[in-house]
């Protein structure tokens, strides 16, 4: 829950990790531990919902081809950069010399282009990088029917947060378009915004919802369905899981036991 309001509040959701391993080291868990359970979170989640979203792709095409309206950029400009990040993540698994080789070529590239300074330290902070996050893998890959677990909760995770707007649109009593159609438009719309670096992807989800979306909603009720998606998906999350944040960070543990 803490790890949620802080992605929620800062730009591309980088927050969570480092204010959840803070509070890991405050419960005794050693910052290697603690990093090595973040990482493997971050794994899961993102291979799973790359992979989920590639299969939708793949399985509705001819709804993607038939975005028109300027929004099929961003989706496929989304996908490509999740597509990348995933192909990293199969590099650190089996190959890490060959991501070595590549981070490397890329950083003495932005040096001579005189973008960073210091190649050095950079280059050892990504081997650091690289070297935990195979750790991670390694672990993962130990206990494979464990691993299968985690990424069917992380499925069903993802299936129902792209659910909500499916509620909303039968909240009005609209059936013209199914649950599918749906969720794979959302699945659209969170790759085209993922890569968006505003806390929250504030403005950019609206706005995709609108291209994306939009269509699905008379254009009296847009702006409610809207509010009521948003509302539902990242605002009430934002309170909820701030105010637990606030219990645990400042009541103290004793205080919220019963929670």
């Amino acid at each position: 829950m803490i790890g949620q309001y802080y992605s929620n509040i800062t730009p591309l959701a980088s927050g969570g990790q480092p204010v959840q391993l803070y509070v890991l080291k405050d419960s005794n868990i050693s910052l290697s531990n603690g990093t090595a359970i973040l990482i493997s979170k971050f794994l899961l989640f993102q291979i799973g919902v790359t992979i989920y979203s590639l299969l939708l792709a793949v399985y509705k095409i001819k709804l993607l081809a038939n975005i028109n309206n300027g929004a099929s950029v961003f989706i496929i400009t989304g996908l490509t950069i999740n597509t990348v990040m995933l192909s990293v993540i199969v590099l650190i698994a089996f190959n890490q010399q060959v991501l070595l080789k590549l981070c490397s070529f890329f950083l003495n590239l932005l040096y001579k282009l005189h973008i960073i300074k210091d190649v050095n330290k950079l280059m050892n902070k990504t081997e650091k990088f690289i070297i935990e996050y195979k750790n991670s893998v390694s672990k993962l890959k130990e206990d494979y029917s464990y691993t299968i677990k985690m990424f069917v909760i992380t499925f069903i995770q993802i299936t129902a947060f792209f659910s909500i707007t499916y509620f909303v649109y039968k909240s009005f009593n609209l059936n013209e378009s199914n649950i599918l159609d749906i969720i794979c438009l959302q699945s659209f719309l969170y790759m085209a915004v993922s890569f968006i670096p505003t806390p929250g992807t504030a403005g950019a989800s609206e706005i995709g919802f609108v291209l994306l979306l939009g269509h699905l909603f008379p254009s009296n009720i847009i702006s409610t369905a809207l509010l009521l998606w948003r509302g539902i998906s990242f605002y009430f999350s934002l309170v909820f899981s701030g105010v637990f944040s606030f219990a645990v960070t400042t009541l103290g543990k004793g205080k919220i036991a019963f929670l």
